[in-house]
């Protein structure tokens, strides 16, 4: 309930991969905005200010968003226990603890990514791997049946 209230929180990192399941999964609900999935969300959001909030809010800014609504970056860590404490946050807030250069670095080596796996010189080697073939452990084999 306070991610979507205060849109960005200061927790634990176990604490906010968790947390990331919960809402990703309410803001797909949010966006279908039919009966049965507002009895559902209801299982996480009990406040009405928070329950309104995402379904008018928060879900309209995602509408062309599949998923991934949440980003965990993880700071540094507690003095008392050592636990490592992070922030969450939706990715299209506008006070990020993100610089603008590093969102924008983020970008550029996300783009980077992409143009080296898409480029068909550098990794061939690397589709042959993720290709699929009829050999993987996924695919079960048919054998013959031995009649005597």
């Amino acid at each position: 309930e306070q991610i979507v209230q205060h849109e960005q929180i200061h927790t634990t990192l176990a604490k906010g991969k968790e947390i990331r399941r919960f809402v990703d999964r309410s803001i797909t609900l949010a966006k279908r905005n039919t009966l049965v999935a507002r009895r559902k969300m209801r299982k996480y959001f009990y406040t009405r200010e928070s329950f309104y909030k995402l379904i008018d809010n928060i879900a309209p800014r995602f509408a062309n968003r599949q998923g991934g609504y949440l980003r965990v970056l993880p700071t540094r860590k507690r003095k008392g226990d050592s636990a490592q404490l992070c922030v969450v946050e939706f990715v299209d807030i506008d006070n990020s603890i993100l610089t603008p250069a590093q969102l924008s670095a983020r970008v550029q080596r996300k783009e980077a990514r992409l143009a080296w796996f898409n480029d068909p010189l550098c990794n061939e080697g690397l589709r042959a791997a993720l290709k699929p073939s009829a050999t993987s452990p996924g695919i079960i084999r048919q054998t013959e049946i031995k009649s005597e």
